[in-house]
């Protein structure tokens, strides 16, 4: 309590400080208010066409008034946002807090049409409110919300009106600097006036000490020959009288924190505005890029990292001494740092692995500490997933991989199917399509042959009867001629004793092809089918696990029927369940990632003793480039998609699959995977055991079943 006192009491009298140098200055003859607003709309014409002559479009906030729009070229699209005038957005709420629903109408109206003006592409913001902060934290909402990605540059003017110091608090840029959102901020510039000592009126003090920003790497600007003539031209006789006169009386400097290094929010003087240099306008001082590339070389900045233990991708031990950081796309993260000379501290939520973001602001694992700006950069092997696009930025990919599952193995077909197993059902399907139309055919062939060609003395065909054609039409497929005895000499038996010699030949190939089919089955083990592709995973209705909802991200929005049906049967299990599961049987399939070199991620529950029960399916199920994480609108982003584009073109990715997991995984439980299609176990010649002949004994005690049945109908009815 007593610190927040103390504090109160010195901003109270730096405030009063602030206020009676302003007065001072005002209340002197010949100072016009409106030179110090003519000087600063000056400024920041030049700085906008320095900086952003080809933009497409500038935005403006503006509080208390709004004369600095003046000065914007017209040649800009202005995405003008004014606070205070319009009813809806009277006052800003300065929280930094992420969720939405607990802000203010007013903060909520403001975010609205910031929002609208991100997503038209403005590269830059002139900013001149009373209070920065709640602009700042604005931002950092509103670039969540926005879905045009850019990292922007920041104006931030003094407020003045008339002879009035407006309270200005935050203008203190020690203040803005040392705020957390400075962390993705580096191109804000502060401007701000400062006061002339009177013994120095008649000379402009340029002794200013640039020393602090020199790392930075300042270029400065060619400004010989350059057409001003879009400038305010000062049109009024006396402008040069009353601006030679204010201008031994103040300067307006420029200061940027300094991002890079251990020092990250030392206030850093960049250049100064003289209002006054004998000529019309004023100029800078030395001339220097105000918003110069702090990203290229941050001097050991140190960045957080984000990420989990998932070989081959990210090997981590934290615990080792020194600790273990290597994998495929840590070896990538390190290219990065060491391009822009950076350090890095890791922090991890093991137990959310790739993580969510919501909407109110929270989240977990990789995705979310990356969306609540805990993180730098975070890395996971994440898919370009649409949920996670809306809350951080996708640079470019450095691989591919790709999702299938280890399914469980074929089992062997129960011994009540050995019967049907020498045809397939497409086989069975001809051979009764065969005896039904046989049978139809022999029975009307017959039936035509008694009208136009019978004689009643004729002994009659029994053929010409419907129970005595199917009967004997099946028996003829098991190799049983018929008994009837055929006369040639009589007409009416001609035509089906042709019919039934040429059904016999027929019925003898299909019984000796079923004969040989069922010798192959009696001899060897049959199995079920193995599951190779999507449609076997949904017509099977195969169970699957994973340890994370982020599996089935990449399918669970899509209409495919098999993809849903899948979607349906995942069940989100921890790795010790899995494993136990796994050990235990294979009646439950897991997802795998299968890498562009061919090898396989191995977390905990893809052991030895899982696979042993499994097969991996041939098919894929889903792929996608692969990609790490950054905010959205990341200071980074520039940097880091050159970088892993030089590490993709270079093949490095690939090299660095096979290198990790040679020296930290175990390629024999990859070469098991690889090869479990490969059936395992005693695939020769068997002993015909009882199991083989349940068919058999079925088909008998069905026979005899339906046999008894139809004696008692037969006998029951035949006697009525």
């Amino acid at each position: 309590m007593a610190h927040s006192w103390v504090r109160m009491f010195w901003e109270l009298v730096r405030i009063i400080s602030i206020s009676l140098q302003w007065l001072a200055v005002t209340s002197e003859p010949g100072i016009h208010q409106d030179v110090l607003i003519s000087s600063v709309g000056e400024m920041t014409h030049n700085i906008i066409l320095n900086n952003f002559g080809g933009a497409a479009c500038v935005g403006v906030i503006t509080e208390i008034n709004s004369d600095v729009i003046d000065y914007i070229p017209k040649s800009l699209l202005r995405f003008h946002i004014q606070i205070g005038r319009n009813d809806s957005i009277l006052k800003l709420e300065e929280s930094d807090t992420l969720d939405y629903a607990s802000l203010s109408d007013g903060t909520l109206a403001f975010e609205r049409l910031l929002i609208e003006s991100l997503n038209a592409g403005c590269p830059a913001y002139v900013i001149q409110v009373s209070n920065p902060k709640p602009v700042i934290h604005c931002f950092a909402r509103a670039s969540r919300r926005a879905m045009f990605r850019a990292n922007r540059q920041y104006l931030y003017l003094p407020i003045l009106q008339g002879s009035t110091i407006y309270d200005i608090p935050d203008m203190n840029a020690d203040d803005i600097f040392t705020m957390k959102e400075m962390n993705y901020m580096p191109d804000l510039v502060v401007a701000r006036i400062v006061l002339q000592n009177k013994n120095k009126r008649d000379g402009i003090n340029t002794n200013h000490r640039f020393k602090s920003f020199k790392n930075i790497g300042i270029k400065k600007y060619n400004l010989e020959g350059r057409n001003n003539s879009t400038q305010r031209e000062c049109t009024e006789s006396n402008s040069s009288i009353i601006v030679g006169t204010v201008t031994s009386k103040f300067k307006i400097e420029l200061r940027t924190h300094r991002f890079v290094g251990s020092e990250t929010s030392k206030n850093v003087l960049i250049d100064v505005w003289l209002p006054n240099s004998g000529e019309c306008t004023g100029k800078f001082l030395r001339s220097l890029d105000l918003f110069p590339d702090k990203t290229r070389d941050v001097k050991g900045k140190e960045l957080t990292l984000v990420t989990w233990y998932y070989p081959p991708f990210v090997i981590l031990d934290l615990y080792a001494n020194p600790p273990l950081y290597d994998g495929i796309e840590f070896r990538v993260v390190r290219e990065f740092l060491r391009y822009i000379n950076s350090t890095f501290r890791v922090t991890s939520d093991p137990e959310n692995y790739w993580g969510d973001a919501f909407d109110n602001g929270t989240g977990n694992g990789v995705l979310g500490f990356v969306a609540m700006d805990q993180a730098d950069i975070g890395f996971s092997a994440f898919y370009a997933w649409p949920s996670s696009f809306k809350v951080v930025d996708f640079p470019a990919s450095h691989m591919r991989s790709s999702v299938t599952m280890v399914t469980p193995q074929p089992k062997l077909l129960p011994g009540w199917m050995v019967p049907l197993a020498p045809f397939s059902s497409t086989m069975w399907g001809a051979v009764g399509a065969c005896l039904v139309g046989s049978t139809y055919i022999l029975y009307n062939l017959q039936r035509f042959v008694d009208k136009y060609l019978g004689n009643s003395q004729d002994k009659v065909n029994p053929f010409s009867k419907m129970d005595y054609t199917a009967l004997r039409t099946y028996a003829m497929l098991v190799n049983q001629a018929p008994t009837f005895s055929w006369n040639s000499n009589v007409p009416r038996h001609v035509p089906a004793r042709h019919f039934v010699a040429w059904f016999q030949f027929l019925g003898e190939v299909i019984s000796d092809t079923y004969n040989a089919g069922l010798a192959s089955v009696l001899s060897s083990p049959r199995y079920e089918p193995p599951i190779e592709t999507i449609e076997d995973l949904a017509n099977r209705d195969v169970i699957w696990a994973g340890n994370h909802v982020a599996w089935i991200w990449s399918i669970e929005e899509d209409d495919n029927p098999n993809l849903q049906t899948i979607t349906e049967n995942f069940r989100c299990l921890t790795n010790e369940q899995m494993n136990e599961i796994g050990q235990r049987s294979g009646d439950l399939a897991f997802g795998i990632e299968r890498l562009q070199g061919g090898h396989f991620t191995t977390e905990p529950h893809i052991n030895g003793g899982t696979v042993k029960h499994r097969r991996i399916m041939r098919g894929t199920l889903y792929w996608s480039h692969l990609y790490i994480l950054l905010r959205k609108g990341s200071p980074y982003m520039r940097h880091f998609r050159t970088l892993v584009s030089r590490v993709r073109d270079a093949g490095l990715p690939l090299y660095w699959e096979g290198d990790v997991i040679r020296r930290y995984m175990s390629e024999r439980l990859q070469l098991q995977i690889s090869t479990s299609r490969i059936p395992v176990g005693n695939l020769g010649p068997t002993k015909l055991n009882l199991d083989q002949l349940q068919g058999v004994f079925f088909l008998l005690v069905l026979g005899e079943v339906l046999g008894f049945i139809a004696f008692v109908a037969e006998f029951t009815y035949g006697k009525n």
